[in-house]
């Protein structure tokens, strides 16, 4: 009768018993597979996470890195901006007019001329004042005539080159300086006249050559010839005089540009009077503003962006704080849960083998008697015992895998959680516990006397 055969017949005969070893080895290696295969989970969404935190914290660090560059862009882009609008604002012309303290403001606005003269000198005292409200300084004579050879009323603008301020560096001039003996034409005077550039023309018995033609604007400058300031002066008899003083307007005036203006002329140019060109003056400002604002929308958006990439990665660490919490506590209360699962077995074990040997001992005295040894009675029982903790630990495995899954879904992209390593663990592992579990009571069952068992029974 061999071993084997005799285990086979145990099992069938006492099925309760082997199911119930069988399940707890099943809970206590289920307890185990599942614990293991969450704990494991929480690592590889931990491990995500860093990935991500990592790539959030490079993410900030180089948009931390760009504030610098992008407000060297925006600097750049506005000094660049702001030298293009100061060249369009440049070719709107000259916005200030500073004339003499008793001209008729309406004689300019309704007739186009000014009859009140000032001393030529005016423009070289104010360029040598500390003025900085103003700029490119032009002196004019504006008078509107009859051009008897053409037959066609005209305004003559006499002017000269401009004249640089002493405490400013030399800029590039408004309008070009007109040499002597030559002219400039609006475009209706061109076109009504049927002139063209190289022509001669006669001006108050003085000859000119007409050096260039103006493109049409829609205002009084299709109407207007422009001559040197000394050529005019002669004509109309007005030497070293002169209707006004044309400027420019500084970016670095206040809002009340004009108001400033003028508190400056009154300390330096006493005597004169400053209007202004709205309309210019606006456009100036306008685009001014435009360009402000322009440079400021760039850099508050690059900031804007680097407060909430800034956001995004404190939140990821704040997140990867809370899953590593989480993950040692779990360690913490498996390892416990372990502990106690582990000698709850041993003991369960322990309990059903020895009951299993009590109610065989008559069993096991007549084995005794028919010549079966107490290694073959002990082998009896801890081969029982590896038996349902190999199949336990296979069940176990499987089972305590499949719930952790269940309860704890990775995504596709997340690698298998299954463990051959565990699983060779557990087979090993479980039978070995079964069989330490039952070692004491087959260790006692094989050595009871078979005289004494049978004649108890």
């Amino acid at each position: 009768m061999s071993i084997l055969y005799l285990i086979f017949q145990e099992i069938w005969h006492r099925k309760l018993n082997f199911v119930l070893l069988f399940l707890s080895v099943v809970v206590t290696v289920g307890s185990l597979s599942g614990a293991l295969t969450l704990l494991q989970a929480e690592r590889f969404f931990l491990q995500a996470e860093n990935a991500r935190f990592e790539l959030e914290e490079s993410r900030l660090q180089k948009k931390k890195a760009l504030i610098p560059l992008e407000e060297a862009k925006v600097a750049k882009a506005g000094k660049e901006h702001n030298d293009a609008i100061r060249k369009i604002t440049k070719g709107l012309g000259f916005n200030i007019f500073i004339l003499p303290q008793g001209q008729d403001i309406n004689e300019l606005y309704t007739e186009g001329t000014l009859s009140k003269t000032m001393v030529e000198e005016n423009v070289t005292k104010l360029a040598n004042t500390d003025i900085i409200t103003i700029n490119h300084l032009l002196p004019i004579i504006i008078k509107k005539i009859k051009w008897k050879d053409h037959n066609q009323t005209i305004f003559v603008v006499g002017t000269r080159g401009e004249i640089p301020l002493k405490q400013r560096a030399s800029k590039k001039p408004l309008q070009a300086q007109i040499p002597k003996g030559e002219m400039m034409i609006g475009s209706l005077v061109a076109s009504k006249q049927k002139l063209k550039v190289g022509d001669k023309v006669t001006l108050k018995k003085k000859s000119f050559v007409i050096v260039k033609i103006n493109p049409e604007r829609g205002n009084k400058e299709d109407s207007t010839v422009y001559i040197h300031l000394a050529e005019a002066q002669e004509i109309f008899g007005m030497q070293n005089l002169i209707h006004a003083i044309q400027a420019l307007e500084c970016n670095c005036a206040t809002v009340d540009r004009i108001g400033e203006i003028r508190k400056d002329l009154e300390a330096r140019l006493p005597g004169t009077q400053v209007i202004e060109n709205t309309s210019t003056a606006l456009a100036r400002a306008e685009a001014r503003e435009a360009t402000k604002k322009a440079a400021q929308v760039s850099l508050k958006r690059a900031r804007q962006s680097v407060e909430k990439n800034k956001k995004t990665f404190l939140e990821f660490e704040q997140s990867i704080k809370k899953t590593k919490k989480s993950v040692n506590q779990f360690q913490k209360y498996s390892s416990v849960l372990v502990i106690f699962i582990l000698a709850s077995t041993l003991v369960f074990i322990g309990f059903f083998t020895w009951n299993n040997a009590e109610q065989r001992a008559d069993e096991i005295g007549i084995l005794r008697a028919i010549g079966i040894r107490s290694t073959q009675i002990m082998i009896l029982f801890l081969g029982k015992a590896i038996l349902f903790g190999f199949l336990g630990a296979i069940a176990g495995y499987n089972i305590g895998y499949a719930i952790a899954i269940v309860f704890n879904p990775l995504p596709k992209e997340s690698p298998s959680l299954f463990s051959w390593q565990t699983l060779l663990i557990a087979l090993v592992a479980a039978p070995l516990l079964s069989m330490l579990g039952s070692w004491l009571p087959a260790f006692l069952a094989s050595q009871q006397d078979p005289a004494v068992v049978l004649q108890d029974a």
